[in-house]
């Protein structure tokens, strides 16, 4: 019995292009079949999967999702029939049923595959026994942390609309059928687990949050938050929400300026414009509390000399503006500028 973490890049670009690299990286093909997976959900995060080899055995996972990957406990056991015949015994009955195509590849200390699930684009699954070795290895093959998430299938599919608690069996034979399109987001962003937006005023100024708790100095935040989108809610509609709930305001999103990282967090970093913002009609927090924290709209110049004596959470975003528009003859309108030159870097791996 083993413990190992797990992780998955969804928009991994062509299984063929994707293979070639990994082979390229020193990895080795290890097996392709069709698995049968039966899933026992146990709690929320929490499940019990039982999963058929191609040598004829089956293994048996623990899966709770955490922060850094998703963790696992894995066991083989003789067959799928013996592997059930436990599980029902525990109390385990009517599990949940889905077929995947899956080709198998090692690199280095990790376990990689690519996999089909009925109705889904291929996905890039790695496994290895510390996170280190799946974010290694995914950094191996051009994917950032970024882009590799413990997103579980059960996420995958509701981000294509599919909730999988109304589909006892998932088959090639009988896909289940997407009732939302996909986020159409730029690649490498989908997956952060903070949206962060500067939000520049028709005046030319730099609207922020004012953070007042007691014991620490004055400082102040982009608007914006952890990754909190709810159902069939894109991270465009995310970060309306929550830049509208913090600050009475309602922005036009110019475009994503790039990824940044603060204590090893990924942070998608949007532009946008406001209009005009109303602090009494904020709903985020749902109060303030002088005891505790207060929260004020602050719109400050937005000026290189500002930037840099403004205690700004999170610095890099700070960083990232003053190192492409500090020198600029209208910092501001470089910054809306931003999302334009993020889009003609970026380059999605296996398009060159």
């Amino acid at each position: 019995m083993a413990d190992e973490y797990q992780a998955s890049v969804l928009h991994m670009g062509d299984p063929v292009v994707l293979t070639d690299r990994i082979l390229a990286s020193g990895g080795t093909w290890t097996s392709q079949h069709t698995h049968t997976m039966l899933v026992y959900p146990v709690r929320d995060g929490l499940v019990v999967e039982l999963a058929d080899r191609p040598d004829g055995r089956a293994e048996l996972r623990v899966v709770d999702t955490v922060r850094e990957a998703t963790h696992s406990v894995t066991t083989a056991v003789d067959s799928l029939d013996a592997g059930r015949a436990v599980l029902d015994k525990l109390g385990l009955a009517r599990p949940c049923r889905r077929e995947c195509a899956r080709t198998a590849f090692t690199l280095n200390h990790a376990l990689l595959s690519i996999d089909r699930w009925p109705g889904l684009p291929p996905l890039l699954h790695l496994s290895a026994d510390h996170p280190a070795g799946v974010f290694g290895a995914a950094s191996q093959l051009g994917f950032g942390i970024n882009q590799t998430s413990p997103v579980s299938v059960r996420d995958a599919y509701a981000r294509y609309g599919v909730d999988l608690s109304d589909h006892a069996d998932v088959s090639f034979s009988d896909p289940p059928r997407t009732t939302a399109p996909p986020p159409l987001l730029p690649f490498g962003v989908e997956l952060a687990e903070q949206v962060r937006v500067v939000l520049v005023t028709n005046d030319q100024r730099l609207l922020l949050i004012r953070r007042t708790r007691p014991g620490r100095p004055v400082y102040w935040q982009y608007p914006g938050s952890t990754n909190r989108a709810q159902p069939h809610e894109t991270l465009h509609d995310t970060v309306l929400r929550t830049v509208t709930n913090q600050t009475g305001s309602t922005p036009k999103l110019v475009g994503i300026a790039g990824v940044v990282e603060a204590t090893g967090v990924p942070i998608v970093v949007y532009i946008a414009v406001a209009d005009g913002w109303a602090p009494a009609e904020r709903s985020e927090p749902p109060v303030d509390h002088p005891d505790r924290a207060t929260y004020q709209v602050d719109p400050v110049d937005l000026h290189p000399a500002t930037l840099r004596v403004l205690d700004i959470w999170p610095a890099p975003i700070t960083d990232l503006l003053l190192a492409t528009a500090a020198d600029t003859p209208s910092m501001a309108d470089t910054i809306l500028g931003l999302p334009e030159r993020y889009d003609a870097s970026r380059t999605r791996p296996g398009d060159d």
